[in-house]
């Protein structure tokens, strides 16, 4: 069994991505960077239109069976609540139409599995991914912290496996 895990840490400002290939038990690294768009804040749709454009392309090359995204967690700033929600909804979007599963999971769930601390910050975070996954360099936390989502799916993905297998015996 082959799958495709796209992770995908969305932000107002940047944008983290990162795919992992999971064939059996093994898991390849096929990717990962961050998009960043060129409108200002205050250009919202046109943000949006570009974020979109871009998320699909990258859907394209990868074409993932999933794609997990972070949940939404209260902000402070409701303004940046807002807009965070609303480029959640235009990666939904484009990952739905593409075909892809969506799979929502909070950041303590995520940092928890990778690190085995649930508040651990952006850099244990990142240590943790280059050990496991033998990554030399991120280009930003972003997308390690979107790498961290993939991984996360994989290995709850390896979970249900175990537990079916459990409870067939």
């Amino acid at each position: 069994m082959e799958k495709v895990i796209l992770g995908l840490d969305p932000g107002t400002r940047f944008v983290g991505y990162a795919a992992l290939r999971l064939i059996n038990n093994d898991i390849e690294v096929l990717g990962h960077g961050v998009m960043v768009p060129e409108h200002p804040e205050n250009a919202v749709p046109e943000r949006l239109f570009e974020l979109g454009q871009s998320f699909a392309q990258i859907l394209k090359t990868y074409q993932p069976h999933v794609v997990a995204i972070e949940k939404s967690f209260f902000h402070k700033n409701a303004d940046t609540a807002f807009k965070l929600g609303q480029s959640r909804g235009v990666f939904m979007y484009e990952a739905r139409i593409a075909n892809a599963e969506i799979a929502e999971y909070a950041t303590r769930a995520v940092k928890k599995s990778v690190t085995g601390q649930g508040d651990a910050d952006k850099l244990m975070v990142e240590l943790a991914l280059k050990n496991l996954l033998r990554i030399k360099k991120f280009d930003s936390y972003d997308a390690s912290d979107a790498l961290a989502l993939a991984y996360h799916h994989v290995l709850e993905i390896k979970k249900q496996k175990l537990l079916a297998r459990a409870m067939s015996l």
